[in-house]
């Protein structure tokens, strides 16, 4: 029989998890928009992925991509909503292996 102190301690884990798309501060805004909207155009309504940015610039540059992708998607009826979160992820250099991120979920909607 499992305790409560049993359920706690365990990790949860999304079943669903969405596609982490990372942005850079040298990220091309328009080509990330374009990607965006080609990737998604089809994709069944709901959250689809998340934009990950390290930093002020490349968050910047992640907002510029969704306005780019948004334009693109009003013209077929539909568009992104984003909610802005962070998460800790892990870095590829040994001594940052951790750190955190802000992370862009994107939630695909038909327009009303």
């Amino acid at each position: 029989m499992t305790t409560d102190a049993d359920i706690t301690s365990q990790p949860i884990i999304d079943p669903s998890p969405r596609r982490a798309i990372p942005v850079g501060k040298s990220s091309d805004p328009i080509g990330t928009g374009v990607y965006l909207f080609e990737q998604y155009k089809h994709a069944p309504k709901g959250p689809v992925a998340d934009l990950v940015a390290i930093g002020p610039l490349a968050v910047n540059i992640a907002v510029r991509a969704i306005i780019e992708a948004n334009v693109r998607l009003a013209r077929v009826g539909m568009y992104f909503s984003v909610v802005p979160t962070s998460k800790t992820a892990e870095r590829r250099s040994v001594p940052y292996e951790e750190s955190q991120v802000t992370a862009l979920v994107l939630i695909l909607q038909v327009m009303d």
